[in-house]
């Protein structure tokens, strides 16, 4: 029996320097897009949130504001007893109760938009025979709603409430301040638009503030633009502007 033996050497051989840095260079590539595409969509995803949660604070605070303002000239005859400022007459024979004279209005402070709302109404939760009224306006980026509640029996029947300026919001003695967005948001612009402006609220996505275009409303009509900003997160998320736009259409008939 024979046995062949072959004493030849197996070549064994491997990857060599420059395959395996080209392999390493192709691994690192994939890698790197693998996590830039995670980052994108981590950064997308949080993004999504953010914008999220920033509209449904401007909705919230636009339906705190449309709630209240419909209620505005909740009286027995809301509107022979109302009185525009100064404009009109007041009433001056006392009903049960005095009815004071209420102003629904708005006043241009920012480049000729409408930036403030007064309005008026009866009752409180603890007394319906006390007065209120209310302006809703915007100083150094916050929504404020101001509040003055009165006794008619302690001032005149038919007292005006005071009148509306460029400057005046109205901020008189007597009256409280509060805010109504959270401190994480920021309020970038806001618009109140009726029949007696020029057109109606809307945001201007070009120049991301709330603005007026041509349409005057009708009617019983109030137009609220809200824009604002997030005060936490990235540099980036925290040039976000979204806005909400908000038709109130008042109970008590024409303002």
């Amino acid at each position: 029996m024979l046995n062949l033996c072959h004493s030849g050497r197996i070549a064994a051989r491997g990857f060599s320097l420059i395959e395996m840095m080209v392999s390493i260079t192709i691994g690192l590539i994939v890698a790197a897009g693998a996590v830039t595409l995670i980052v994108a969509i981590d950064r997308s995803n949080s993004e999504t949130i953010q914008s999220t949660r920033l509209t449904q604070e401007l909705r919230a605070l636009a339906s705190v504001i449309s709630d209240d303002v419909k209620r505005t000239r909740r009286v027995n005859d809301p509107i022979a007893m109302v009185g525009q400022g100064s404009t009109k007459t007041c009433p001056t024979t006392p009903t049960t109760p005095a009815q004071p004279c209420y102003q629904i209005a708005t006043a241009a402070k920012v480049s000729g938009m409408p930036t403030c709302l007064t309005y008026g109404f009866t009752g409180t939760p603890s007394s319906g025979s006390l007065f209120n009224y209310r302006a809703v306006r915007i100083a150094s980026n916050v929504l404020y709603m101001d509040q003055r509640t009165f006794d008619p029996n302690a001032v005149a029947a038919g007292t005006a409430l005071p009148t509306i300026t460029t400057t005046n919001c109205p901020a008189v003695t007597g009256t409280t301040s509060y805010p109504l967005n959270s401190s994480e948001v920021k309020i970038t612009s806001l618009c109140f638009s009726s029949s007696s402006d020029t057109g109606s609220c809307y945001f201007n996505s070009a120049t991301g503030v709330c603005a007026l275009n041509t349409t005057v409303p009708v009617g019983n009509e109030i137009d609220v633009c809200i824009s604002g900003q997030l005060q936490s997160g990235d540099a980036y998320t925290k040039t976000i502007t979204r806005a909400f736009v908000q038709p109130i259409f008042v109970r008590s008939s024409a303002i």
